[in-house]
């Protein structure tokens, strides 16, 4: 089937996103991606190197958000940050599978994001989470399957939720001190000290803190929804075509 050129009509063949006569790149039909994979199998500009090693013996597990974070309330959070370490590796196991050349690495280092989690707690969730989203993003916006799924939320926005989140959280935290604290200093000195009206305020501050918190936490963990099923769905589009690649082999062997 052939094309018509946009700048000097002539024909030229479906699937040429660059015009052989006058050289006009063919933008409304082609997005940019496919323009470099054209000129690159036709003029290579990337040694060749080895095959990359691809652990297909093990499919790559599919984890359900709704239980992670059901553990990680059982355990006080605690379970929550091991499931952010979990989907990380989950990210770098995935580069095992095949990719093109021009597919953004989701390659994790593993261990300093452990260090990270485990001396850093919850101060720490901001540039874990810019890490996980930000991988899984760029990967999928040159992945081939980019088109049937859509993108998580940027790595930056994510980790100003997370902020946010430590910023109320230490807010409800302050206040009840605060509160318990004007308590204790009416309880142990002789200056009239009015604790109670102090108490009521402060308790009354960090309920209100607390409540915008749990809206916080509640869309943030619709965002971890929507990163988790995004990841699923790609990871299965690997699967399927590793299914139907292994078939057309079997085919050609027999």
């Amino acid at each position: 089937m052939k094309i018509e050129c946009f700048n000097c009509a002539s024909n030229i063949a479906d699937g040429q996103p660059i015009c052989p006569i006058c050289f006009a790149v063919q933008k409304k039909r082609f997005t940019r991606e496919e323009v470099i994979d054209f000129l690159e199998a036709k003029y290579p500009t990337k040694p060749r190197t080895k095959s990359k090693f691809e652990s297909t013996q093990k499919p790559l597990k599919q984890r359900s958000h709704g239980d992670w974070l059901v553990f990680g309330l059982a355990t006080f959070g605690l379970g929550y940050y091991y499931y952010l370490l979990v989907t990380l590796k989950d990210l770098s196991d995935h580069w095992f599978y095949p990719h093109g050349p021009y597919e953004n690495a989701t390659k994790v280092d593993l261990f300093i994001s452990s260090l990270i989690v485990m001396f850093t707690f919850f101060l720490g969730a901001p540039f874990i989470q810019y890490m996980r989203y930000e991988k899984l993003r760029r990967h999928l916006q040159k992945s081939p399957d980019r088109e049937k799924r859509k993108l998580p939320l940027q790595g930056k926005y994510i980790a100003l939720w997370y902020i946010a989140l430590n910023v109320l959280f230490g807010g409800t935290f302050t206040m009840i001190i605060t509160g318990i604290l004007s308590v204790v200093i009416d309880m142990v000195t002789i200056i009239e000290f009015h604790s109670t009206a102090i108490m009521s305020i402060f308790f009354t501050g960090a309920g209100l803190v607390f409540l915008l918190m749990i809206l916080v936490g509640v869309l943030i963990q619709i965002f971890e929804r929507r990163w988790q099923t995004t990841y699923n769905s790609h990871i299965l589009w690997h699967q399927r075509n590793l299914r139907q690649e292994k078939k057309s082999n079997m085919k050609i062997s027999s």
